[in-house]
């Protein structure tokens, strides 16, 4: 909130769509592990990749879909790690 008169000073009333994302990206940073944030990131990535995919009729090589296999494949192992991971116990 006090960078909003200075994006409004060096920008004007016209904010870029990059400027929104960085700011809706600390602000969820904020909220959750650096961690998750970067698994999150990761997803964000692997589904816009699809999505154009689908939506441009592209050809995928065998390298793409390896890599965006490995992605969600690291993805799901982190969740079940997070799932496995005892809860540290309160201080008495």
């Amino acid at each position: 909130m006090l960078l909003v008169p200075v994006a409004i000073l060096l920008e004007g009333v016209k904010f870029s769509p990059s400027y929104l994302q960085s700011a809706v990206s600390y602000v969820i940073l904020q909220m959750v592990s650096p961690v998750t944030h970067s698994v999150g990131n990761c997803v964000k990535r692997v589904v816009v990749i699809i999505a154009s995919v689908i939506f441009f009729q592209t050809l995928v090589s065998p390298i793409d879909s390896l890599g965006t296999t490995m992605a969600l494949t690291g993805v799901f192992l982190h969740s079940k790690a997070k799932q496995l991971k005892p809860k540290p116990k309160a201080a008495s």
